[in-house]
């Protein structure tokens, strides 16, 4: 369920976010939207974004935070590389609990030591059910490093994927709805901040009319070599007002978003 959208703009300088605020996790099944925002910020200049089981993710970044702080690596790639490594730590748990040990192995090399001892069949049913075990996650990791905004995805069963070329990249199940907008108009890494910011808007919109995607709550946030930009959501209707005027090529959009962008990152600095 969800969706989450990212948008590299601004000469490469700067990235766009946008996610529903749709909570699903599959044990027990329960899905409804929340106050809880789906953005985790990893470091100053880079956030996390969910799609999937919204359980499986809070060990997860934990883990990697835990590392990143220890090393002090805060590049993306080393974050990609941290969140990847605890992805596949997670998911071989995930494995050996509810496949492995429900038949008395112990462990992988439990279950490959006595592999030849088992029935052909048995043998591969397992092998099977290990290899297409979906861990329900996937992630988006977006930030800025030395100047140059980068997206990220890490999908099952543990794989990173670059969209710096392509310059935007979304999850969840409002992914046509979400992707389709962006490429309609012509979403790319060249494009004012402004603009991408409305085009990144108006996917998420657009994607709620997906099943399992929520309408209620719409987050933004803006990451720079500065830092993170997030709109509070009570801020939200002024940018649906910004976006009316956009879409009926009010010349003033332009002014009004930007004086939007610079209010909220003024609160926000005073508050931290």
């Amino acid at each position: 369920m969800t969706v989450c959208i990212s948008a590299i703009c601004n000469s490469k300088k700067a990235v766009v976010l946008a996610s529903d605020g749709m909570i699903t996790s599959n044990m027990p099944p329960i899905q409804f939207e929340t106050v809880t925002k789906k953005m985790t910020a990893l470091s100053d200049t880079c956030i996390a974004l969910t799609a999937g089981d919204a359980l499986a993710y809070a060990e997860l970044f934990d883990r990697a935070k835990l590392e990143i702080s220890k090393e002090n690596k805060n590049e993306i790639n080393n974050i990609v590389d941290e969140i990847k490594k605890s992805y596949i730590f997670l998911r071989r748990r995930a494995i050996q609990e509810r496949i492995l040990n429900p038949r008395a192995f112990d462990d992988f090399n439990s279950f490959y030591e006595k592999q030849q001892t088992l029935l052909a069949n048995v043998a591969l049913t397992i092998q099977k059910q290990i290899d297409q075990f979906n861990y329900m996650l996937d992630i988006l990791i977006c930030g800025v490093s030395n100047g140059e905004a980068h997206i990220y995805a890490i999908i099952n069963p543990g794989t990173s994927i670059c969209y710096d070329n392509l310059g935007f990249s979304v999850i969840g199940i409002g992914y046509i709805h979400a992707i389709n907008t962006l490429i309609a108009r012509e979403c790319h890494p060249q494009k004012n901040l402004e603009e991408v910011f409305l085009i990144v808007y108006e996917a998420k919109k657009r994607a709620e009319s997906a099943p399992g995607v929520g309408s209620k709550v719409t987050d933004l946030s803006i990451i720079t070599q500065e830092g993170i930009i997030q709109f509070p959501r009570e801020q939200i209707n002024k940018v649906d007002e910004i976006y009316k005027m956009w879409i009926e090529h009010k010349t003033e959009w332009k002014d009004e978003l930007g004086k939007l962008i610079e209010k909220v990152s003024k609160e926000q600095g005073e508050n931290n």
